[in-house]
This record gives C-alpha cells, structure tokens and sequence, in this order.
C-alpha cells in the first residue's frame, strides 16, 4: 500500500481526475486554495494499491484549546466503482495512516462526508452530525427550454412569468465591487430577519476569488432600476452548476427576483453545456420554506450517504461532543427566550 501527497505542480491531474468521476467542487484543487486563504490547512492525499487508489482533500478544521479535527467534504473519490472490499482497506490505510500526521496537528478525529455510498469499515462509526447538506435537488439540463419550463410548479412559473415583466435586468459578475458590497448587505439583512447564521464577510469575497481552469465562481444579480433586488452566489465545476448562497431585498419581494434569477442561471448553465444544476441543500424540517420553493423547480432528489467519524483521540473526541451538546442547549434555550 503506498501513500502519496500531491503537490501544487501536479493540480491539474488531481482535478482531471475529479472531473472523470463526477467528483465534487468540494474536492478540486481551487476549493483547497480557498481553504487555505481562510487559514486552514489542507492536505491532498493518494493511497493506492495494485493501481486503485483512494483520494482525498482533507482540510484541517481548528477547534478550541488548540486541537482540530480533519474534514473530508464529498470526497474521497476511486479510480473505480464496484469493489468494495478494496475500496474499504483503502479507507481503512487512510484511516491509519493519518495517526501520525494527527498527532502532529493535534487532530482528533476525521470526518467524512462521503459523495457517494462507501464501506463503512472497522474503527469507523456512522455520524448523524452534518456539515454539508444531507438532501439536495438536482435539475436535468439537458432536457429543452420548454420541457424544462412546464415541468416547473404552478407557483414557480407564475413567479417567473411575473419577474420577467417587472422590470428586473440580469448582470453577471466575477470580481468584487460595489454590487458586491450590495450583496453582503442582503446577506446580513436576511440572517437578522430569519435568525440564521452567514460566513463572514471575508469568507464570500475569497469564495468570489476563487477560480482556476476547471472552477470558476459567479455573482449573478437581479437589478431593479439599476439597483440590486437579489443576488445568487454560483459554483461552476465539471459538468454541475451549484446554487450556493442567495439573498434577496425583502422589501421589493412583490418583484420575486429570486424566481428571476434562478431561472435566468439555468438558461445561462444550458447555454453553457453544463448538464445539472444544484440546488445545494433542502431539508423539509430545518429549511420548509426554502425547501419547497426549491422543489417547485422539479428536479429529482439526492441523499447523500451518511457521514462516517474515525476518532484518533478518544479523551478529547468525548470532550468535544459534551461541549457540542452544551452549545446546543445554550442555542435552544436563546431561541425560546
């Protein structure tokens, strides 16, 4: 079993790699970079065996008291499908062979959100906890303007029909400006009004930065006399389009914007020869409202596999799920108070 780190001259393979099997932007090399601008580390790892080998982004989360935790969002990925038996001892010589790199991070855990189902192998335990979202909603592009358009709710071609005529004008954007300015301000206005929690600031204008030969990142805005209304933050990466953040002023709802822009980012994905549009994340109970508006897009539905933990540490693993539940319990009791 050998095991290998990739390095900054070899990112181009990684990606054409990633690309081939479908892999997630979460894995490409630019979503590490981005990584890194926000002072984490990120490790790019190969385990391979008899030619199949196992790769992984692996981006160190810090915690309190100066531990961490390794992070592996939709990943690893194969350079094959159906053996599972090969694909569990390669998870398991990843599992291990980052004991000693652990201890040198002060890692405690690793946690993986797998993009497709994996084994799940010994030592390793199913988590209920999520980072990314455990649902999402993926349109078919490749259907026509038309199909795509009548297979669309009732509410949402009113939505479109009606944003189309009042007055609202499409801008792309790529590089931070004033609109950019605009966008954090309906981000912040829709976390007090909803009681959610956004990134910081520095977070969307490093997201907006990153971009590469195979991802690039796109403000789309929806503008009412010259003014933004709505915005869409948007992921391109192989063949997918992916919905990532979106605000929009509450104020001028009546114009339904984000009917508007959404439906102008699928007709500029398919003008583009991307196959799918995603729309990141849909949870009837933690997200009803967002949920069904999503789903009056069709699209079919995807669950993703359940995460999996292998703990490195089990002193300071225990420690770190008490103070979790507390935070939690201090969460709940503000909310009702």
């Amino acid at each position: 079993m050998e095991i290998k780190f990739f390095k900054i001259n070899e990112k181009r393979e990684w990606d054409k790699e990633l690309i081939e099997r479908e892999g997630s932007f979460l894995q490409c090399w630019a979503w590490g970079d981005f990584q890194e601008r926000l002072s984490k580390k990120v490790f790019r790892i190969e385990m391979k065996d008899e030619g199949l080998w196992l790769r992984a982004q692996i981006i160190k989360e810090n915690l309190p008291f100066g531990i961490s935790y390794f992070y592996i969002p939709f990943g690893p990925f194969f350079n094959f499908e159906n053996n599972f038996e090969k694909k569990e001892k390669l998870l398991l010589e990843l599992a291990n062979n980052l004991v000693f790199l652990a201890k040198k991070e002060r890692a405690i855990f690793l946690k993986i959100e797998p993009k497709n189902e994996i084994p799940n192998p010994k030592g390793f335990f199913i988590s209920k906890k999520r980072i990314q979202p455990q649902k999402t909603l993926i349109l078919d592009l490749k259907k026509d303007v038309k199909s795509l358009f009548e297979s669309f709710s009732r509410r949402t071609k009113y939505g479109i029909r009606r944003s189309t005529r009042s007055g609202l004008e499409l801008e792309i954007k790529e590089e931070i400006d004033d609109d950019f300015e605009v966008f954090f301000k309906l981000l912040k206005e829709t976390e007090k009004r909803k009681k959610i929690s956004f990134f910081p600031k520095k977070y969307y204008e490093e997201l907006l930065k990153t971009k590469n030969e195979f991802l690039k990142t796109k403000l789309f805005l929806a503008k009412y006399q010259k003014k933004p209304v709505a915005a869409h933050l948007l992921v391109c990466f192989g063949n997918t389009v992916t919905y990532l953040h979106g605000a929009h002023d509450y104020e001028k709802r009546k114009l339904r914007a984000s009917f508007f822009l959404h439906w102008q980012e699928i007709l500029w994905a398919k003008e583009n020869n991307f196959q799918f549009f995603d729309f990141w994340g849909i949870d009837e109970i933690k997200w009803p409202t967002l949920t069904t508006y999503k789903k009056g897009f069709g699209g079919f539905e995807f669950v993703y596999p359940p995460s999996q933990v292998f703990v490195f540490s089990n002193f300071w693993y225990t420690l770190y799920n008490l103070g979790k539940k507390l935070k939690d319990c201090f969460k709940t009791y503000v909310r009702k108070n």
